[in-house]
C-alpha cells in the first residue's frame, strides 16, 4: 500500500518557508563575511612575501618598544628603501 500525502499551501507552511528563507539568508551572510575576512587575511599575508626587492609593507607586523609601549614600526618613524 502506497500512501501519498499532498501538502496544501497553508499559513503555517508559508511561515515555515519564510523562517527557512531568513535562516538561509543569515547563513549566506555569515559565510560571505567569513570568506571576505579570509581573503583580507590572505592579501595581508601576501604583502610579506619578498619577490625581488624589499618593501616597507614587509615591516607592517613588526612592533618596537617606543617610550615603554609596543608600537607598530611605521608609527614611530619612517622606512625608506632605494
Amino acid at each position: 500500500m502506497i500512501l501519498i500525502l499532498y501538502l496544501l499551501p497553508t499559513e503555517t507552511n508559508e511561515k515555515n518557508n519564510l523562517d527557512m528563507n531568513e535562516e538561509i539568508d543569515l547563513i549566506l551572510e555569515t559565510t560571505k563575511e567569513a570568506m571576505q575576512d579570509s581573503v583580507a587575511h590572505l592579501e595581508k599575508s601576501l604583502l610579506n612575501i619578498r619577490a625581488g626587492k624589499a618593501s616597507p609593507q614587509m615591516l607592517g607586523s613588526v612592533f618596537v618598544d617606543y617610550y615603554g609601549s609596543q608600537t607598530p614600526f611605521g608609527a614611530g618613524g619612517q622606512c625608506k628603501y632605494p
